[in-house]
């Protein structure tokens, strides 16, 4: 009788599994959107990434203008982060404007609370726009504190039970501006998970800072969430004080030839950043190099990057591999592995830490940073912001980081993933199938 139990037993827990599979799709196939243009994207003449040809061609294609820019340093790590931020919000004497995602309790958060907190005191606006999920954990007494200064926080789409849906749009921009003229944007949140230096402790990850006409358009990034979400419009000398002459430029920046600024809040039919994306690897001729924590390709952008492997452009990705705060995306993003590696496209999984990185470095010219994954919901969903900008300094080294990076990963082989079982490559195909919720 026992053995009669196992086998049944058995059954219904595998037709559980395949229930609970089926509603997870169909909740993801009902309520989440997928790509707006079904049509896809050609490309019939394309030009090297970076050249003023791609510029003009990208800019035309998403509505966003070619501007000129000054500086833009990397900061590898929050150990270098965190005292660098510290440091500009204590030199602020105009204006702060801060919002990224997530920012949880803790050590890191203290801090900049603190910071933000003394800057409120001495007289200097302070704005804080928060993520209702992203900040869902810091605590009311740090907030109440930062109020009584007189810094302005707000919540960005708070659960409402008149509007639901609007919880699901998150705002997972990272746009601080001090004074504005010095900016930051790129990967990190504040939390405790980025204290460290990305290999004995905290998560490897990498922010950018950017000054005058880079941090000018960083601040409308701010601005335009803040008007969304409080009516106030942020306008005047405090917010866009007049650019300086001469900008300073130091050995460890870049100085950038032009650059533009993508900001998107989700609307129909419009998909800036995933256009972004698309358009730089079909253009592309010599390399693609990508770091980022969550990958989950539509089938424009995979077949687009095996293409380019195929016709002999260096393509390589990394992601998170055994530590992720996210398995199950991390497996969602392994089913497509076959058809990458077939290609030629070489696949990292950075080991020592969770890597949260975020750029896409293409022909050694042309670079992008910001904030969004390359995922449905950073290129539909959330509210992002990210800057392409073509500069060959810059360029080298962010392949400078991913090259560090990869010596601290493991490199994905044709003849290590064949020898994958089969039902975990099923799994990892039935995680997509409802990748986009996750």
């Amino acid at each position: 009788m026992a053995n009669m139990k196992s086998p049944r037993l058995f059954s219904v827990i595998f037709l559980q599994m395949v229930g609970v599979l089926f509603i997870l799709v169909m909740i993801d196939i009902l309520f989440v959107p997928g790509p707006h243009n079904n049509a896809g994207m050609t490309l019939p003449n394309p030009t090297a990434d970076g050249s003023p040809q791609f510029i003009q061609g990208l800019s035309r294609l998403i509505n966003v203008p070619a501007e000129q820019g000054e500086t833009v340093t990397p900061i590898s790590e929050g150990e270098e982060f965190l005292p660098d931020l510290l440091t500009a919000i204590e030199n602020a004497s105009s204006s702060i404007d801060f919002t990224t995602y997530p920012w949880s309790d803790g050590v890191m958060s203290g801090k900049v609370i603190a910071a933000l907190t003394s800057a409120a005191q001495r007289g200097v606006p302070v704005r804080v726009l928060i993520d209702s999920l992203g900040g869902n954990t810091i605590s009311d007494a740090d907030l109440a504190s930062l109020r009584k200064a007189g810094a302005q926080v707000e919540r960005y789409h708070q659960f409402s039970i008149l509007n639901p849906l609007q919880y699901d749009e998150r705002d997972h921009m990272r746009s601080i501006v001090i004074d504005g003229k010095i900016g930051f944007l790129g990967g990190m949140g504040i939390g405790d998970d980025w204290l460290g230096d990305g290999v004995a402790s905290g998560w490897s990850d990498t922010m950018f800072e950017v000054k005058d006409e880079m941090a000018e358009s960083l601040q409308g990034a701010f601005a335009a969430l803040w008007n969304q979400t409080t009516g106030e419009v942020l306008a005047g000398p405090i917010f866009y004080p007049p650019l300086s002459a001469a900008p300073e430029i130091s050995a460890t920046s870049s100085t950038t030839n032009t650059f533009l600024h993508i900001i998107s809040i989700p609307s129909e039919n419009r998909e800036p950043i995933r256009d972004t994306f698309l358009f730089t690897i079909l253009n592309a001729q010599k390399s693609i190099y990508i770091i980022s924590p969550f990958i989950i390709p539509d089938q424009d952008i995979l077949a687009a990057l095996e293409n380019k492997a195929r016709s002999g452009v260096d393509v390589e990705i990394m992601s998170p591999g055994n530590e992720t705060n996210s398995v199950l995306l991390r497996d969602a993003w392994r089913s497509d592995y076959s058809g990458l590696l077939a290609a030629g496209v070489k696949i990292y999984e950075y080991e020592p830490q969770m890597i949260h990185t975020k750029i896409m470095v293409a022909d050694g010219a042309w670079s992008i940073i910001g904030s969004a994954n390359l995922d449905s919901r950073s290129e539909i969903l959330n509210d992002e912001n990210i800057m392409g900008i073509e500069n060959s300094t810059l360029a080298a080294q962010l392949q400078n980081i991913f090259a560090q990076d990869a010596s601290n990963s493991d490199q994905i082989t044709q003849v290590q993933w064949d020898k994958q079982n089969f039902i975990v490559k099923l799994w990892y195909s039935s995680i997509k199938l409802f990748a986009k919720q996750l």
